[in-house]
């Protein structure tokens, strides 16, 4: 995938400042000018391409998303704030809240908010989507069912764990930066229109003692768990590992050479 084209569809950003109350400013974050927070901008949009590209598309690891990315109905955020500890958690929240409230009754199926200067723990993240679901349904005045949008957290740090398809999925969910995955939830039904996420269909007109007595369906979040576990184990961990390896090493070496523009700049 090329570097998205800011006039396309990943073109959405949150400059720092543009929402009250919603960053963790201290005098390190002040180095980083307008300029530098572009080029931070662009550069993780870049990144968080290749990780689409060439982990998520190529391996076909989240059926949720792809018909989106395919299809390019989505939008790439980029949060430039500064959260650097979990005392931030409420202020990435509210940022979080804002884009998926400007969002609403936009054309995109997917929306990818990254947050390359957020300082939290994988395990963090997940208590970031709480907070994120709850402000929601206190604006919207919506239950958990009624959430417009699915949310997923991605985080840079995980190790293969194959004990479990399941386990599988912190691995595989390694983005370059720390991200969530927001799919608009009146996509999902194309994804599995048969069987939905868990809960059997049937037609009742067809309804007979085999319908009844047939074992419900697997849910669909371990199927996909199950196949993308299988896809794994073909392609082989060290292939996947040295891609991931490549990513993250482009992403130092961009991070070094934006850190040197600040000191040269200064």
């Amino acid at each position: 995938m090329a570097p998205p084209n800011p006039s396309e569809h990943f073109c959405s950003t949150m400059k720092r400042g543009t929402i009250g109350g919603a960053h963790s400013i201290d005098e390190d974050e002040m180095k980083y000018d307008a300029e530098q927070l572009h080029l931070l901008e662009m550069e993780t949009r870049r990144l968080c391409a290749r990780y689409v590209q060439e982990i998520v598309l190529r391996f076909g690891l989240c059926p949720w998303a792809e018909p989106a990315l395919r299809a390019k109905s989505t939008q790439t955020v980029v949060i430039t704030d500064h959260f650097r500890s979990p005392s931030d958690l409420s202020s990435a929240a509210r940022a979080v809240s804002t884009c998926l409230a400007q969002e609403l009754d936009a054309p995109h199926e997917l929306l990818l908010i990254v947050l390359p200067r957020t300082e939290i723990t994988r395990l963090e993240m997940d208590e970031l989507l709480r907070r994120v679901r709850s402000l929601d349904r206190e604006a919207g005045g919506t239950g958990p069912s009624e959430a417009p949008f699915a949310l997923a957290a991605f985080h840079p740090d995980a190790s293969p764990d194959t004990a479990s398809p399941e386990r599988l999925i912190p691995y595989l969910r390694r983005s370059p930066d720390p991200m969530i995955q927001a799919v608009r939830t009146a996509s999902l039904a194309n994804i599995d229109p048969d069987r939905g996420a868990g809960t059997s269909y049937f037609d009742p007109l067809r309804m007979d003692i085999q319908t009844l007595s047939a074992p419900s369906p697997e849910p669909l979040r371990l199927r996909i768990a199950r196949a993308n576990l299988a896809t794994c184990q073909e392609v082989g961990f060290e292939e996947l590992e040295t891609l991931v390896r490549s990513i993250m090493e482009d992403r130092r070496t961009s991070r070094t050479y934006i850190e040197a523009r600040l000191h040269v700049d200064r």
